[in-house]
């Protein structure tokens, strides 16, 4: 047997919970996908997005066709659409190290039982993830960071420092080690911006997408869209 607890949230007829869920405060899209023992709140996931198991989801927006892989923890995060987070993830987190003490607010709470007022009333800053971004197994992605569009974060990385569009970036702390294709190139996808087109657009197209990508296909992209001929 299992019991999963949904609070005060929207939850689509065609998402897919799987057991043992926790859900609060939330919105979970069309044809969503939630794997075992996930605790969302305050977050919202929209359509066709997927949470690997065990992941750990506070206060974030997690774009369309999005997914995360197995125990991975995102808290204060805007992620762009047909992203990709691989697993052991952690993406937002953050520690006041000027306090003297370490500890939390939700600490004090729990060893103390008092209630503890926030010191700060203005909203958590977010850290930004944009589209079509692939992020590698068990990095680090620090609060107030921003990753570009089509951005690679490489395995283990910790990123400390904002992530230009189409980089890779590898390392401790994680530094930018090349472009993935020239400076013509990543203008012209820039422009085209694929993950604001409609499903049917995306699907005619898909056979670009999964290739390498050439000026001249990708001005004829161009041309598509300002016509809107697919």
């Amino acid at each position: 047997m299992y019991l999963n607890q949904i609070n005060n949230s929207v939850i689509d007829s065609t998402a897919k919970l799987y057991k043992d869920v926790r859900i609060i405060n939330s919105s979970v899209g069309r044809k969503c996908c939630i794997g075992d023992e996930c605790d969302i709140e305050n977050s919202v996931l929209e359509d066709k997005s997927e949470l690997g198991r065990r992941n750990l989801i506070r206060n974030i927006k997690l774009g369309r066709g999005s997914y995360t892989g197995t125990n991975t923890v995102i808290k204060n995060s805007e992620i762009g659409r047909y992203t990709s987070i691989a697993w052991n993830v952690s993406v937002g987190g953050k520690h006041n190290y000027k306090n003297m003490s370490m500890y939390t607010d939700y600490w004090y709470k729990r060893t103390f039982e008092i209630d503890v007022e926030p010191k700060e009333k203005s909203l958590p800053k977010i850290t930004t993830v944009g589209n079509d971004v692939w992020i590698g197994v068990g990095a680090i992605i620090n609060s107030e960071i921003s990753i570009g569009d089509g951005s690679v974060i490489g395995a283990g990385a910790v990123i400390t420092k904002d992530v230009p569009p189409y980089s890779i970036v590898v390392g401790v702390p994680g530094k930018v080690i090349k472009k993935r294709f020239d400076d013509e190139v990543i203008e012209l996808l820039k422009e085209i911006k694929w993950w604001e087109w409609d499903d049917l657009e995306i699907k005619r197209i898909i056979p670009i997408l999964r290739s390498e990508p050439s000026t001249d296909e990708l001005h004829r992209l161009i041309d598509c869209k300002m016509e809107k001929v697919f």
